[in-house]
């Protein structure tokens, strides 16, 4: 079996997917070309290339043309509610929701990495071809030999990565690290090494945003042994749920902070406990069992 996996870039949480999945399904014996599109217009008009069996598309790229080939759509989160939390309701983005709807109407299958995002795409009244039966649910992954770390002797500094937008609201969790007087690092745009490195060192992670569907990251601090400090918000939609570590009202300052005092009280012992938790929590999410699960899908239409 032969597949075409489109996708925008290789950055951030999509291209952390994108790239783990192909790995993962090279070694269940599917070819796998990556397709990079390096921006939303460039991407929807890739073609993919001849002898393929399916068309994958990941997240942004916009299926606009379709394709005769059976093509499956992973959808990670919807523009329009990107919209919400950005409040970007520009020409660009309006023509990207004409293109999204495009994109689910020609799919064979869609993938969704939560199910929050099913209620969205029927909240929003976008029609697709396929039965509700065809829509799975399939999580992140995190691979368990780049991040396996240990639970203590960790510097004394509170990590947060991702992109720079509104919703992970970054502004949050710098003022709270300034109030609690902890250090903190933020990490964008940088190496995957020193990513992993961030994760295996630091004190704790926060996720302090306002909506994810399923955030990369936190499954990464589980499988570092990192202590989490997470936005409630966050923690009871994501897969799986509520992870071990302290959850907070996103958007409010003074939670975090206290939030942030509290993990810097706990003992080595208590740290030890709940990392380890998290850690056994996350093992079913190794990128090896989401590219099973990927595969069943594609045999459903090939």
């Amino acid at each position: 079996m032969k597949v075409d996996m489109i996708v925008r870039d290789l950055e951030y949480g999509i291209g952390t997917h994108t790239q783990n999945l192909v790995n993962s399904l090279i070694k269940l014996g599917v070819e796998v070309d990556i397709i990079q599109g390096h921006g939303n217009l460039r991407t929807s008009l890739k073609v993919p290339s001849r002898g393929a069996d399916i068309v994958h598309i990941q997240g942004s790229p916009f299926n606009i043309i379709g394709s005769d080939l059976p093509t499956v759509v992973t959808v990670h989160t919807l523009l329009k509610t990107e919209m919400k939390y950005s409040g970007k309701y520009n020409l660009k983005n309006r023509i990207g929701l004409f293109a999204e709807k495009r994109t689910l109407n020609n799919a064979d299958r869609i993938i969704v990495v939560n199910p929050c995002l099913i209620y969205e795409i029927n909240n929003y009244g976008y029609s697709y071809k396929i039965e509700r039966s065809s829509i799975h649910t399939i999580p992140n992954g995190v691979n368990f030999e780049e991040f396996d770390g240990r639970s203590l002797d960790r510097d004394n500094f509170f990590m947060a990565a991702g992109r720079k937008i509104g919703r992970k609201d970054f502004a949050t969790f710098r003022e709270a690290c300034k109030l609690a007087n902890a250090p903190y690092a933020e990490f964008h745009n940088v190496s995957r090494k020193k990513l992993i490195e961030g994760f295996k060192t630091a004190k704790a992670f926060v996720c302090s945003s306002l909506y994810e569907t399923g955030p990369i990251t936190i499954l990464e601090a589980m499988a570092a042994r990192c202590p989490i400090i997470c936005t409630r918000e966050v923690a009871d939609n994501m897969i799986p749920p509520r992870p071990p570590g302290i959850h907070y009202r996103a958007g409010k300052v003074d939670d975090l902070k206290f939030a942030i005092e509290r993990m810097m009280s706990y003992d080595n012992n208590f740290l030890k406990e709940m990392t380890e938790n998290a850690y056994k929590m996350a093992i079913p999410y190794s990128w090896d069992n989401i590219a099973k699960e990927t595969l069943k899908v594609y045999e459903e239409i090939v």
